[in-house]
């Protein structure tokens, strides 16, 4: 694999943060493993480390009015 400029890998990492925009769905789907990673979640723990930044529009986090269970 080749090394970006700036790039460090220690194995299979990189030193770099993740950061994520989503929008609506989008924005669940980022969400929901920060949320398990941020709980103690042994799946996906190192997650919370990685995580430089978030930007979540117009995500329904308490779910839609036009939802019908």
């Amino acid at each position: 694999m080749r090394r970006g400029k700036g790039t460090s890998w220690t194995g299979g990492v990189s030193d770099r943060p993740f950061m994520s925009i989503g929008h609506s769905f989008g924005g669940l789907v980022i969400e929901q493993p920060a949320v398990k990673a941020n709980s103690g979640s042994s799946m996906y723990g190192d997650l919370v480390k990685l995580i430089g930044g978030v930007v979540l529009l117009g995500t329904p986090h308490r779910g839609s009015r036009t939802q019908k269970w």
